[in-house]
């Protein structure tokens, strides 16, 4: 949730309810058996892929994309494809 707060530009304020089951703490993915089957592997971090998809969902709400949080201006997401002009 911070990570995806930042690159938008917004602040916000988390509350834990610890009366509450706490559910799954996290997922982590282990990609080895990806890369060792198919050969791939991430071309990109999670900031940066965030920060390509949150500008360009930005552009088809007509939002401003923000920068400076990765790679998240409209002109970065343009640049890796995932924009068409």
């Amino acid at each position: 949730m911070r990570l995806t707060a930042e690159i938008a530009g917004k602040r916000v304020e988390l509350a834990f309810d610890t009366s509450k089951p706490q559910g799954v703490r996290g997922r982590n993915s282990d990609n080895a058996r990806l890369a060792e089957v198919l050969g791939w592997t991430p071309t990109r971090s999670l900031r940066e892929g965030l920060g390509e998809t949150y500008a360009w969902i930005a552009s088809m709400v007509g939002a401003p994309a923000v920068s400076g949080a990765g790679r998240t201006s409209s002109a970065a997401a343009s640049a890796s494809g995932f924009i068409r002009p």
